[in-house]
């Protein structure tokens, strides 16, 4: 079996400067799990998971709780990315 097989074409990503709060949305509209977050020219620089943007939703309503002091609004992506990437390609 193929990884194409599995691939969501076309491919939906996130930029580090969009708001955290989008790619969650993102998300929940498109019902992926993961989203490669890329630079203006496409290169991976990681990935965010609705797990990772999940939190965001407590830390909406207790912002005291972030560590950073940062209210979630103010989130981007690039805080709470995953800069470790594994990859694939479509015919391994």
């Amino acid at each position: 079996m193929r990884v194409r097989l599995w691939m969501s074409q076309p491919v939906v990503v996130a930029l580090p400067d969009e708001p955290a709060l989008d790619a969650l949305r993102t998300l929940q509209h498109s019902g992926l799990h993961h989203l490669p977050v890329v630079d203006p020219h496409g290169a991976l620089l990681g990935i965010v998971s609705d797990r990772d943007l999940s939190l965001l939703r407590c830390l909406d309503r207790w912002p005291a709780v972030h560590a950073s002091g940062k209210v979630p609004h103010g989130l981007k992506v690039r805080d709470v990315m995953s800069e470790l990437v594994l990859t694939v390609a479509p015919d391994d």
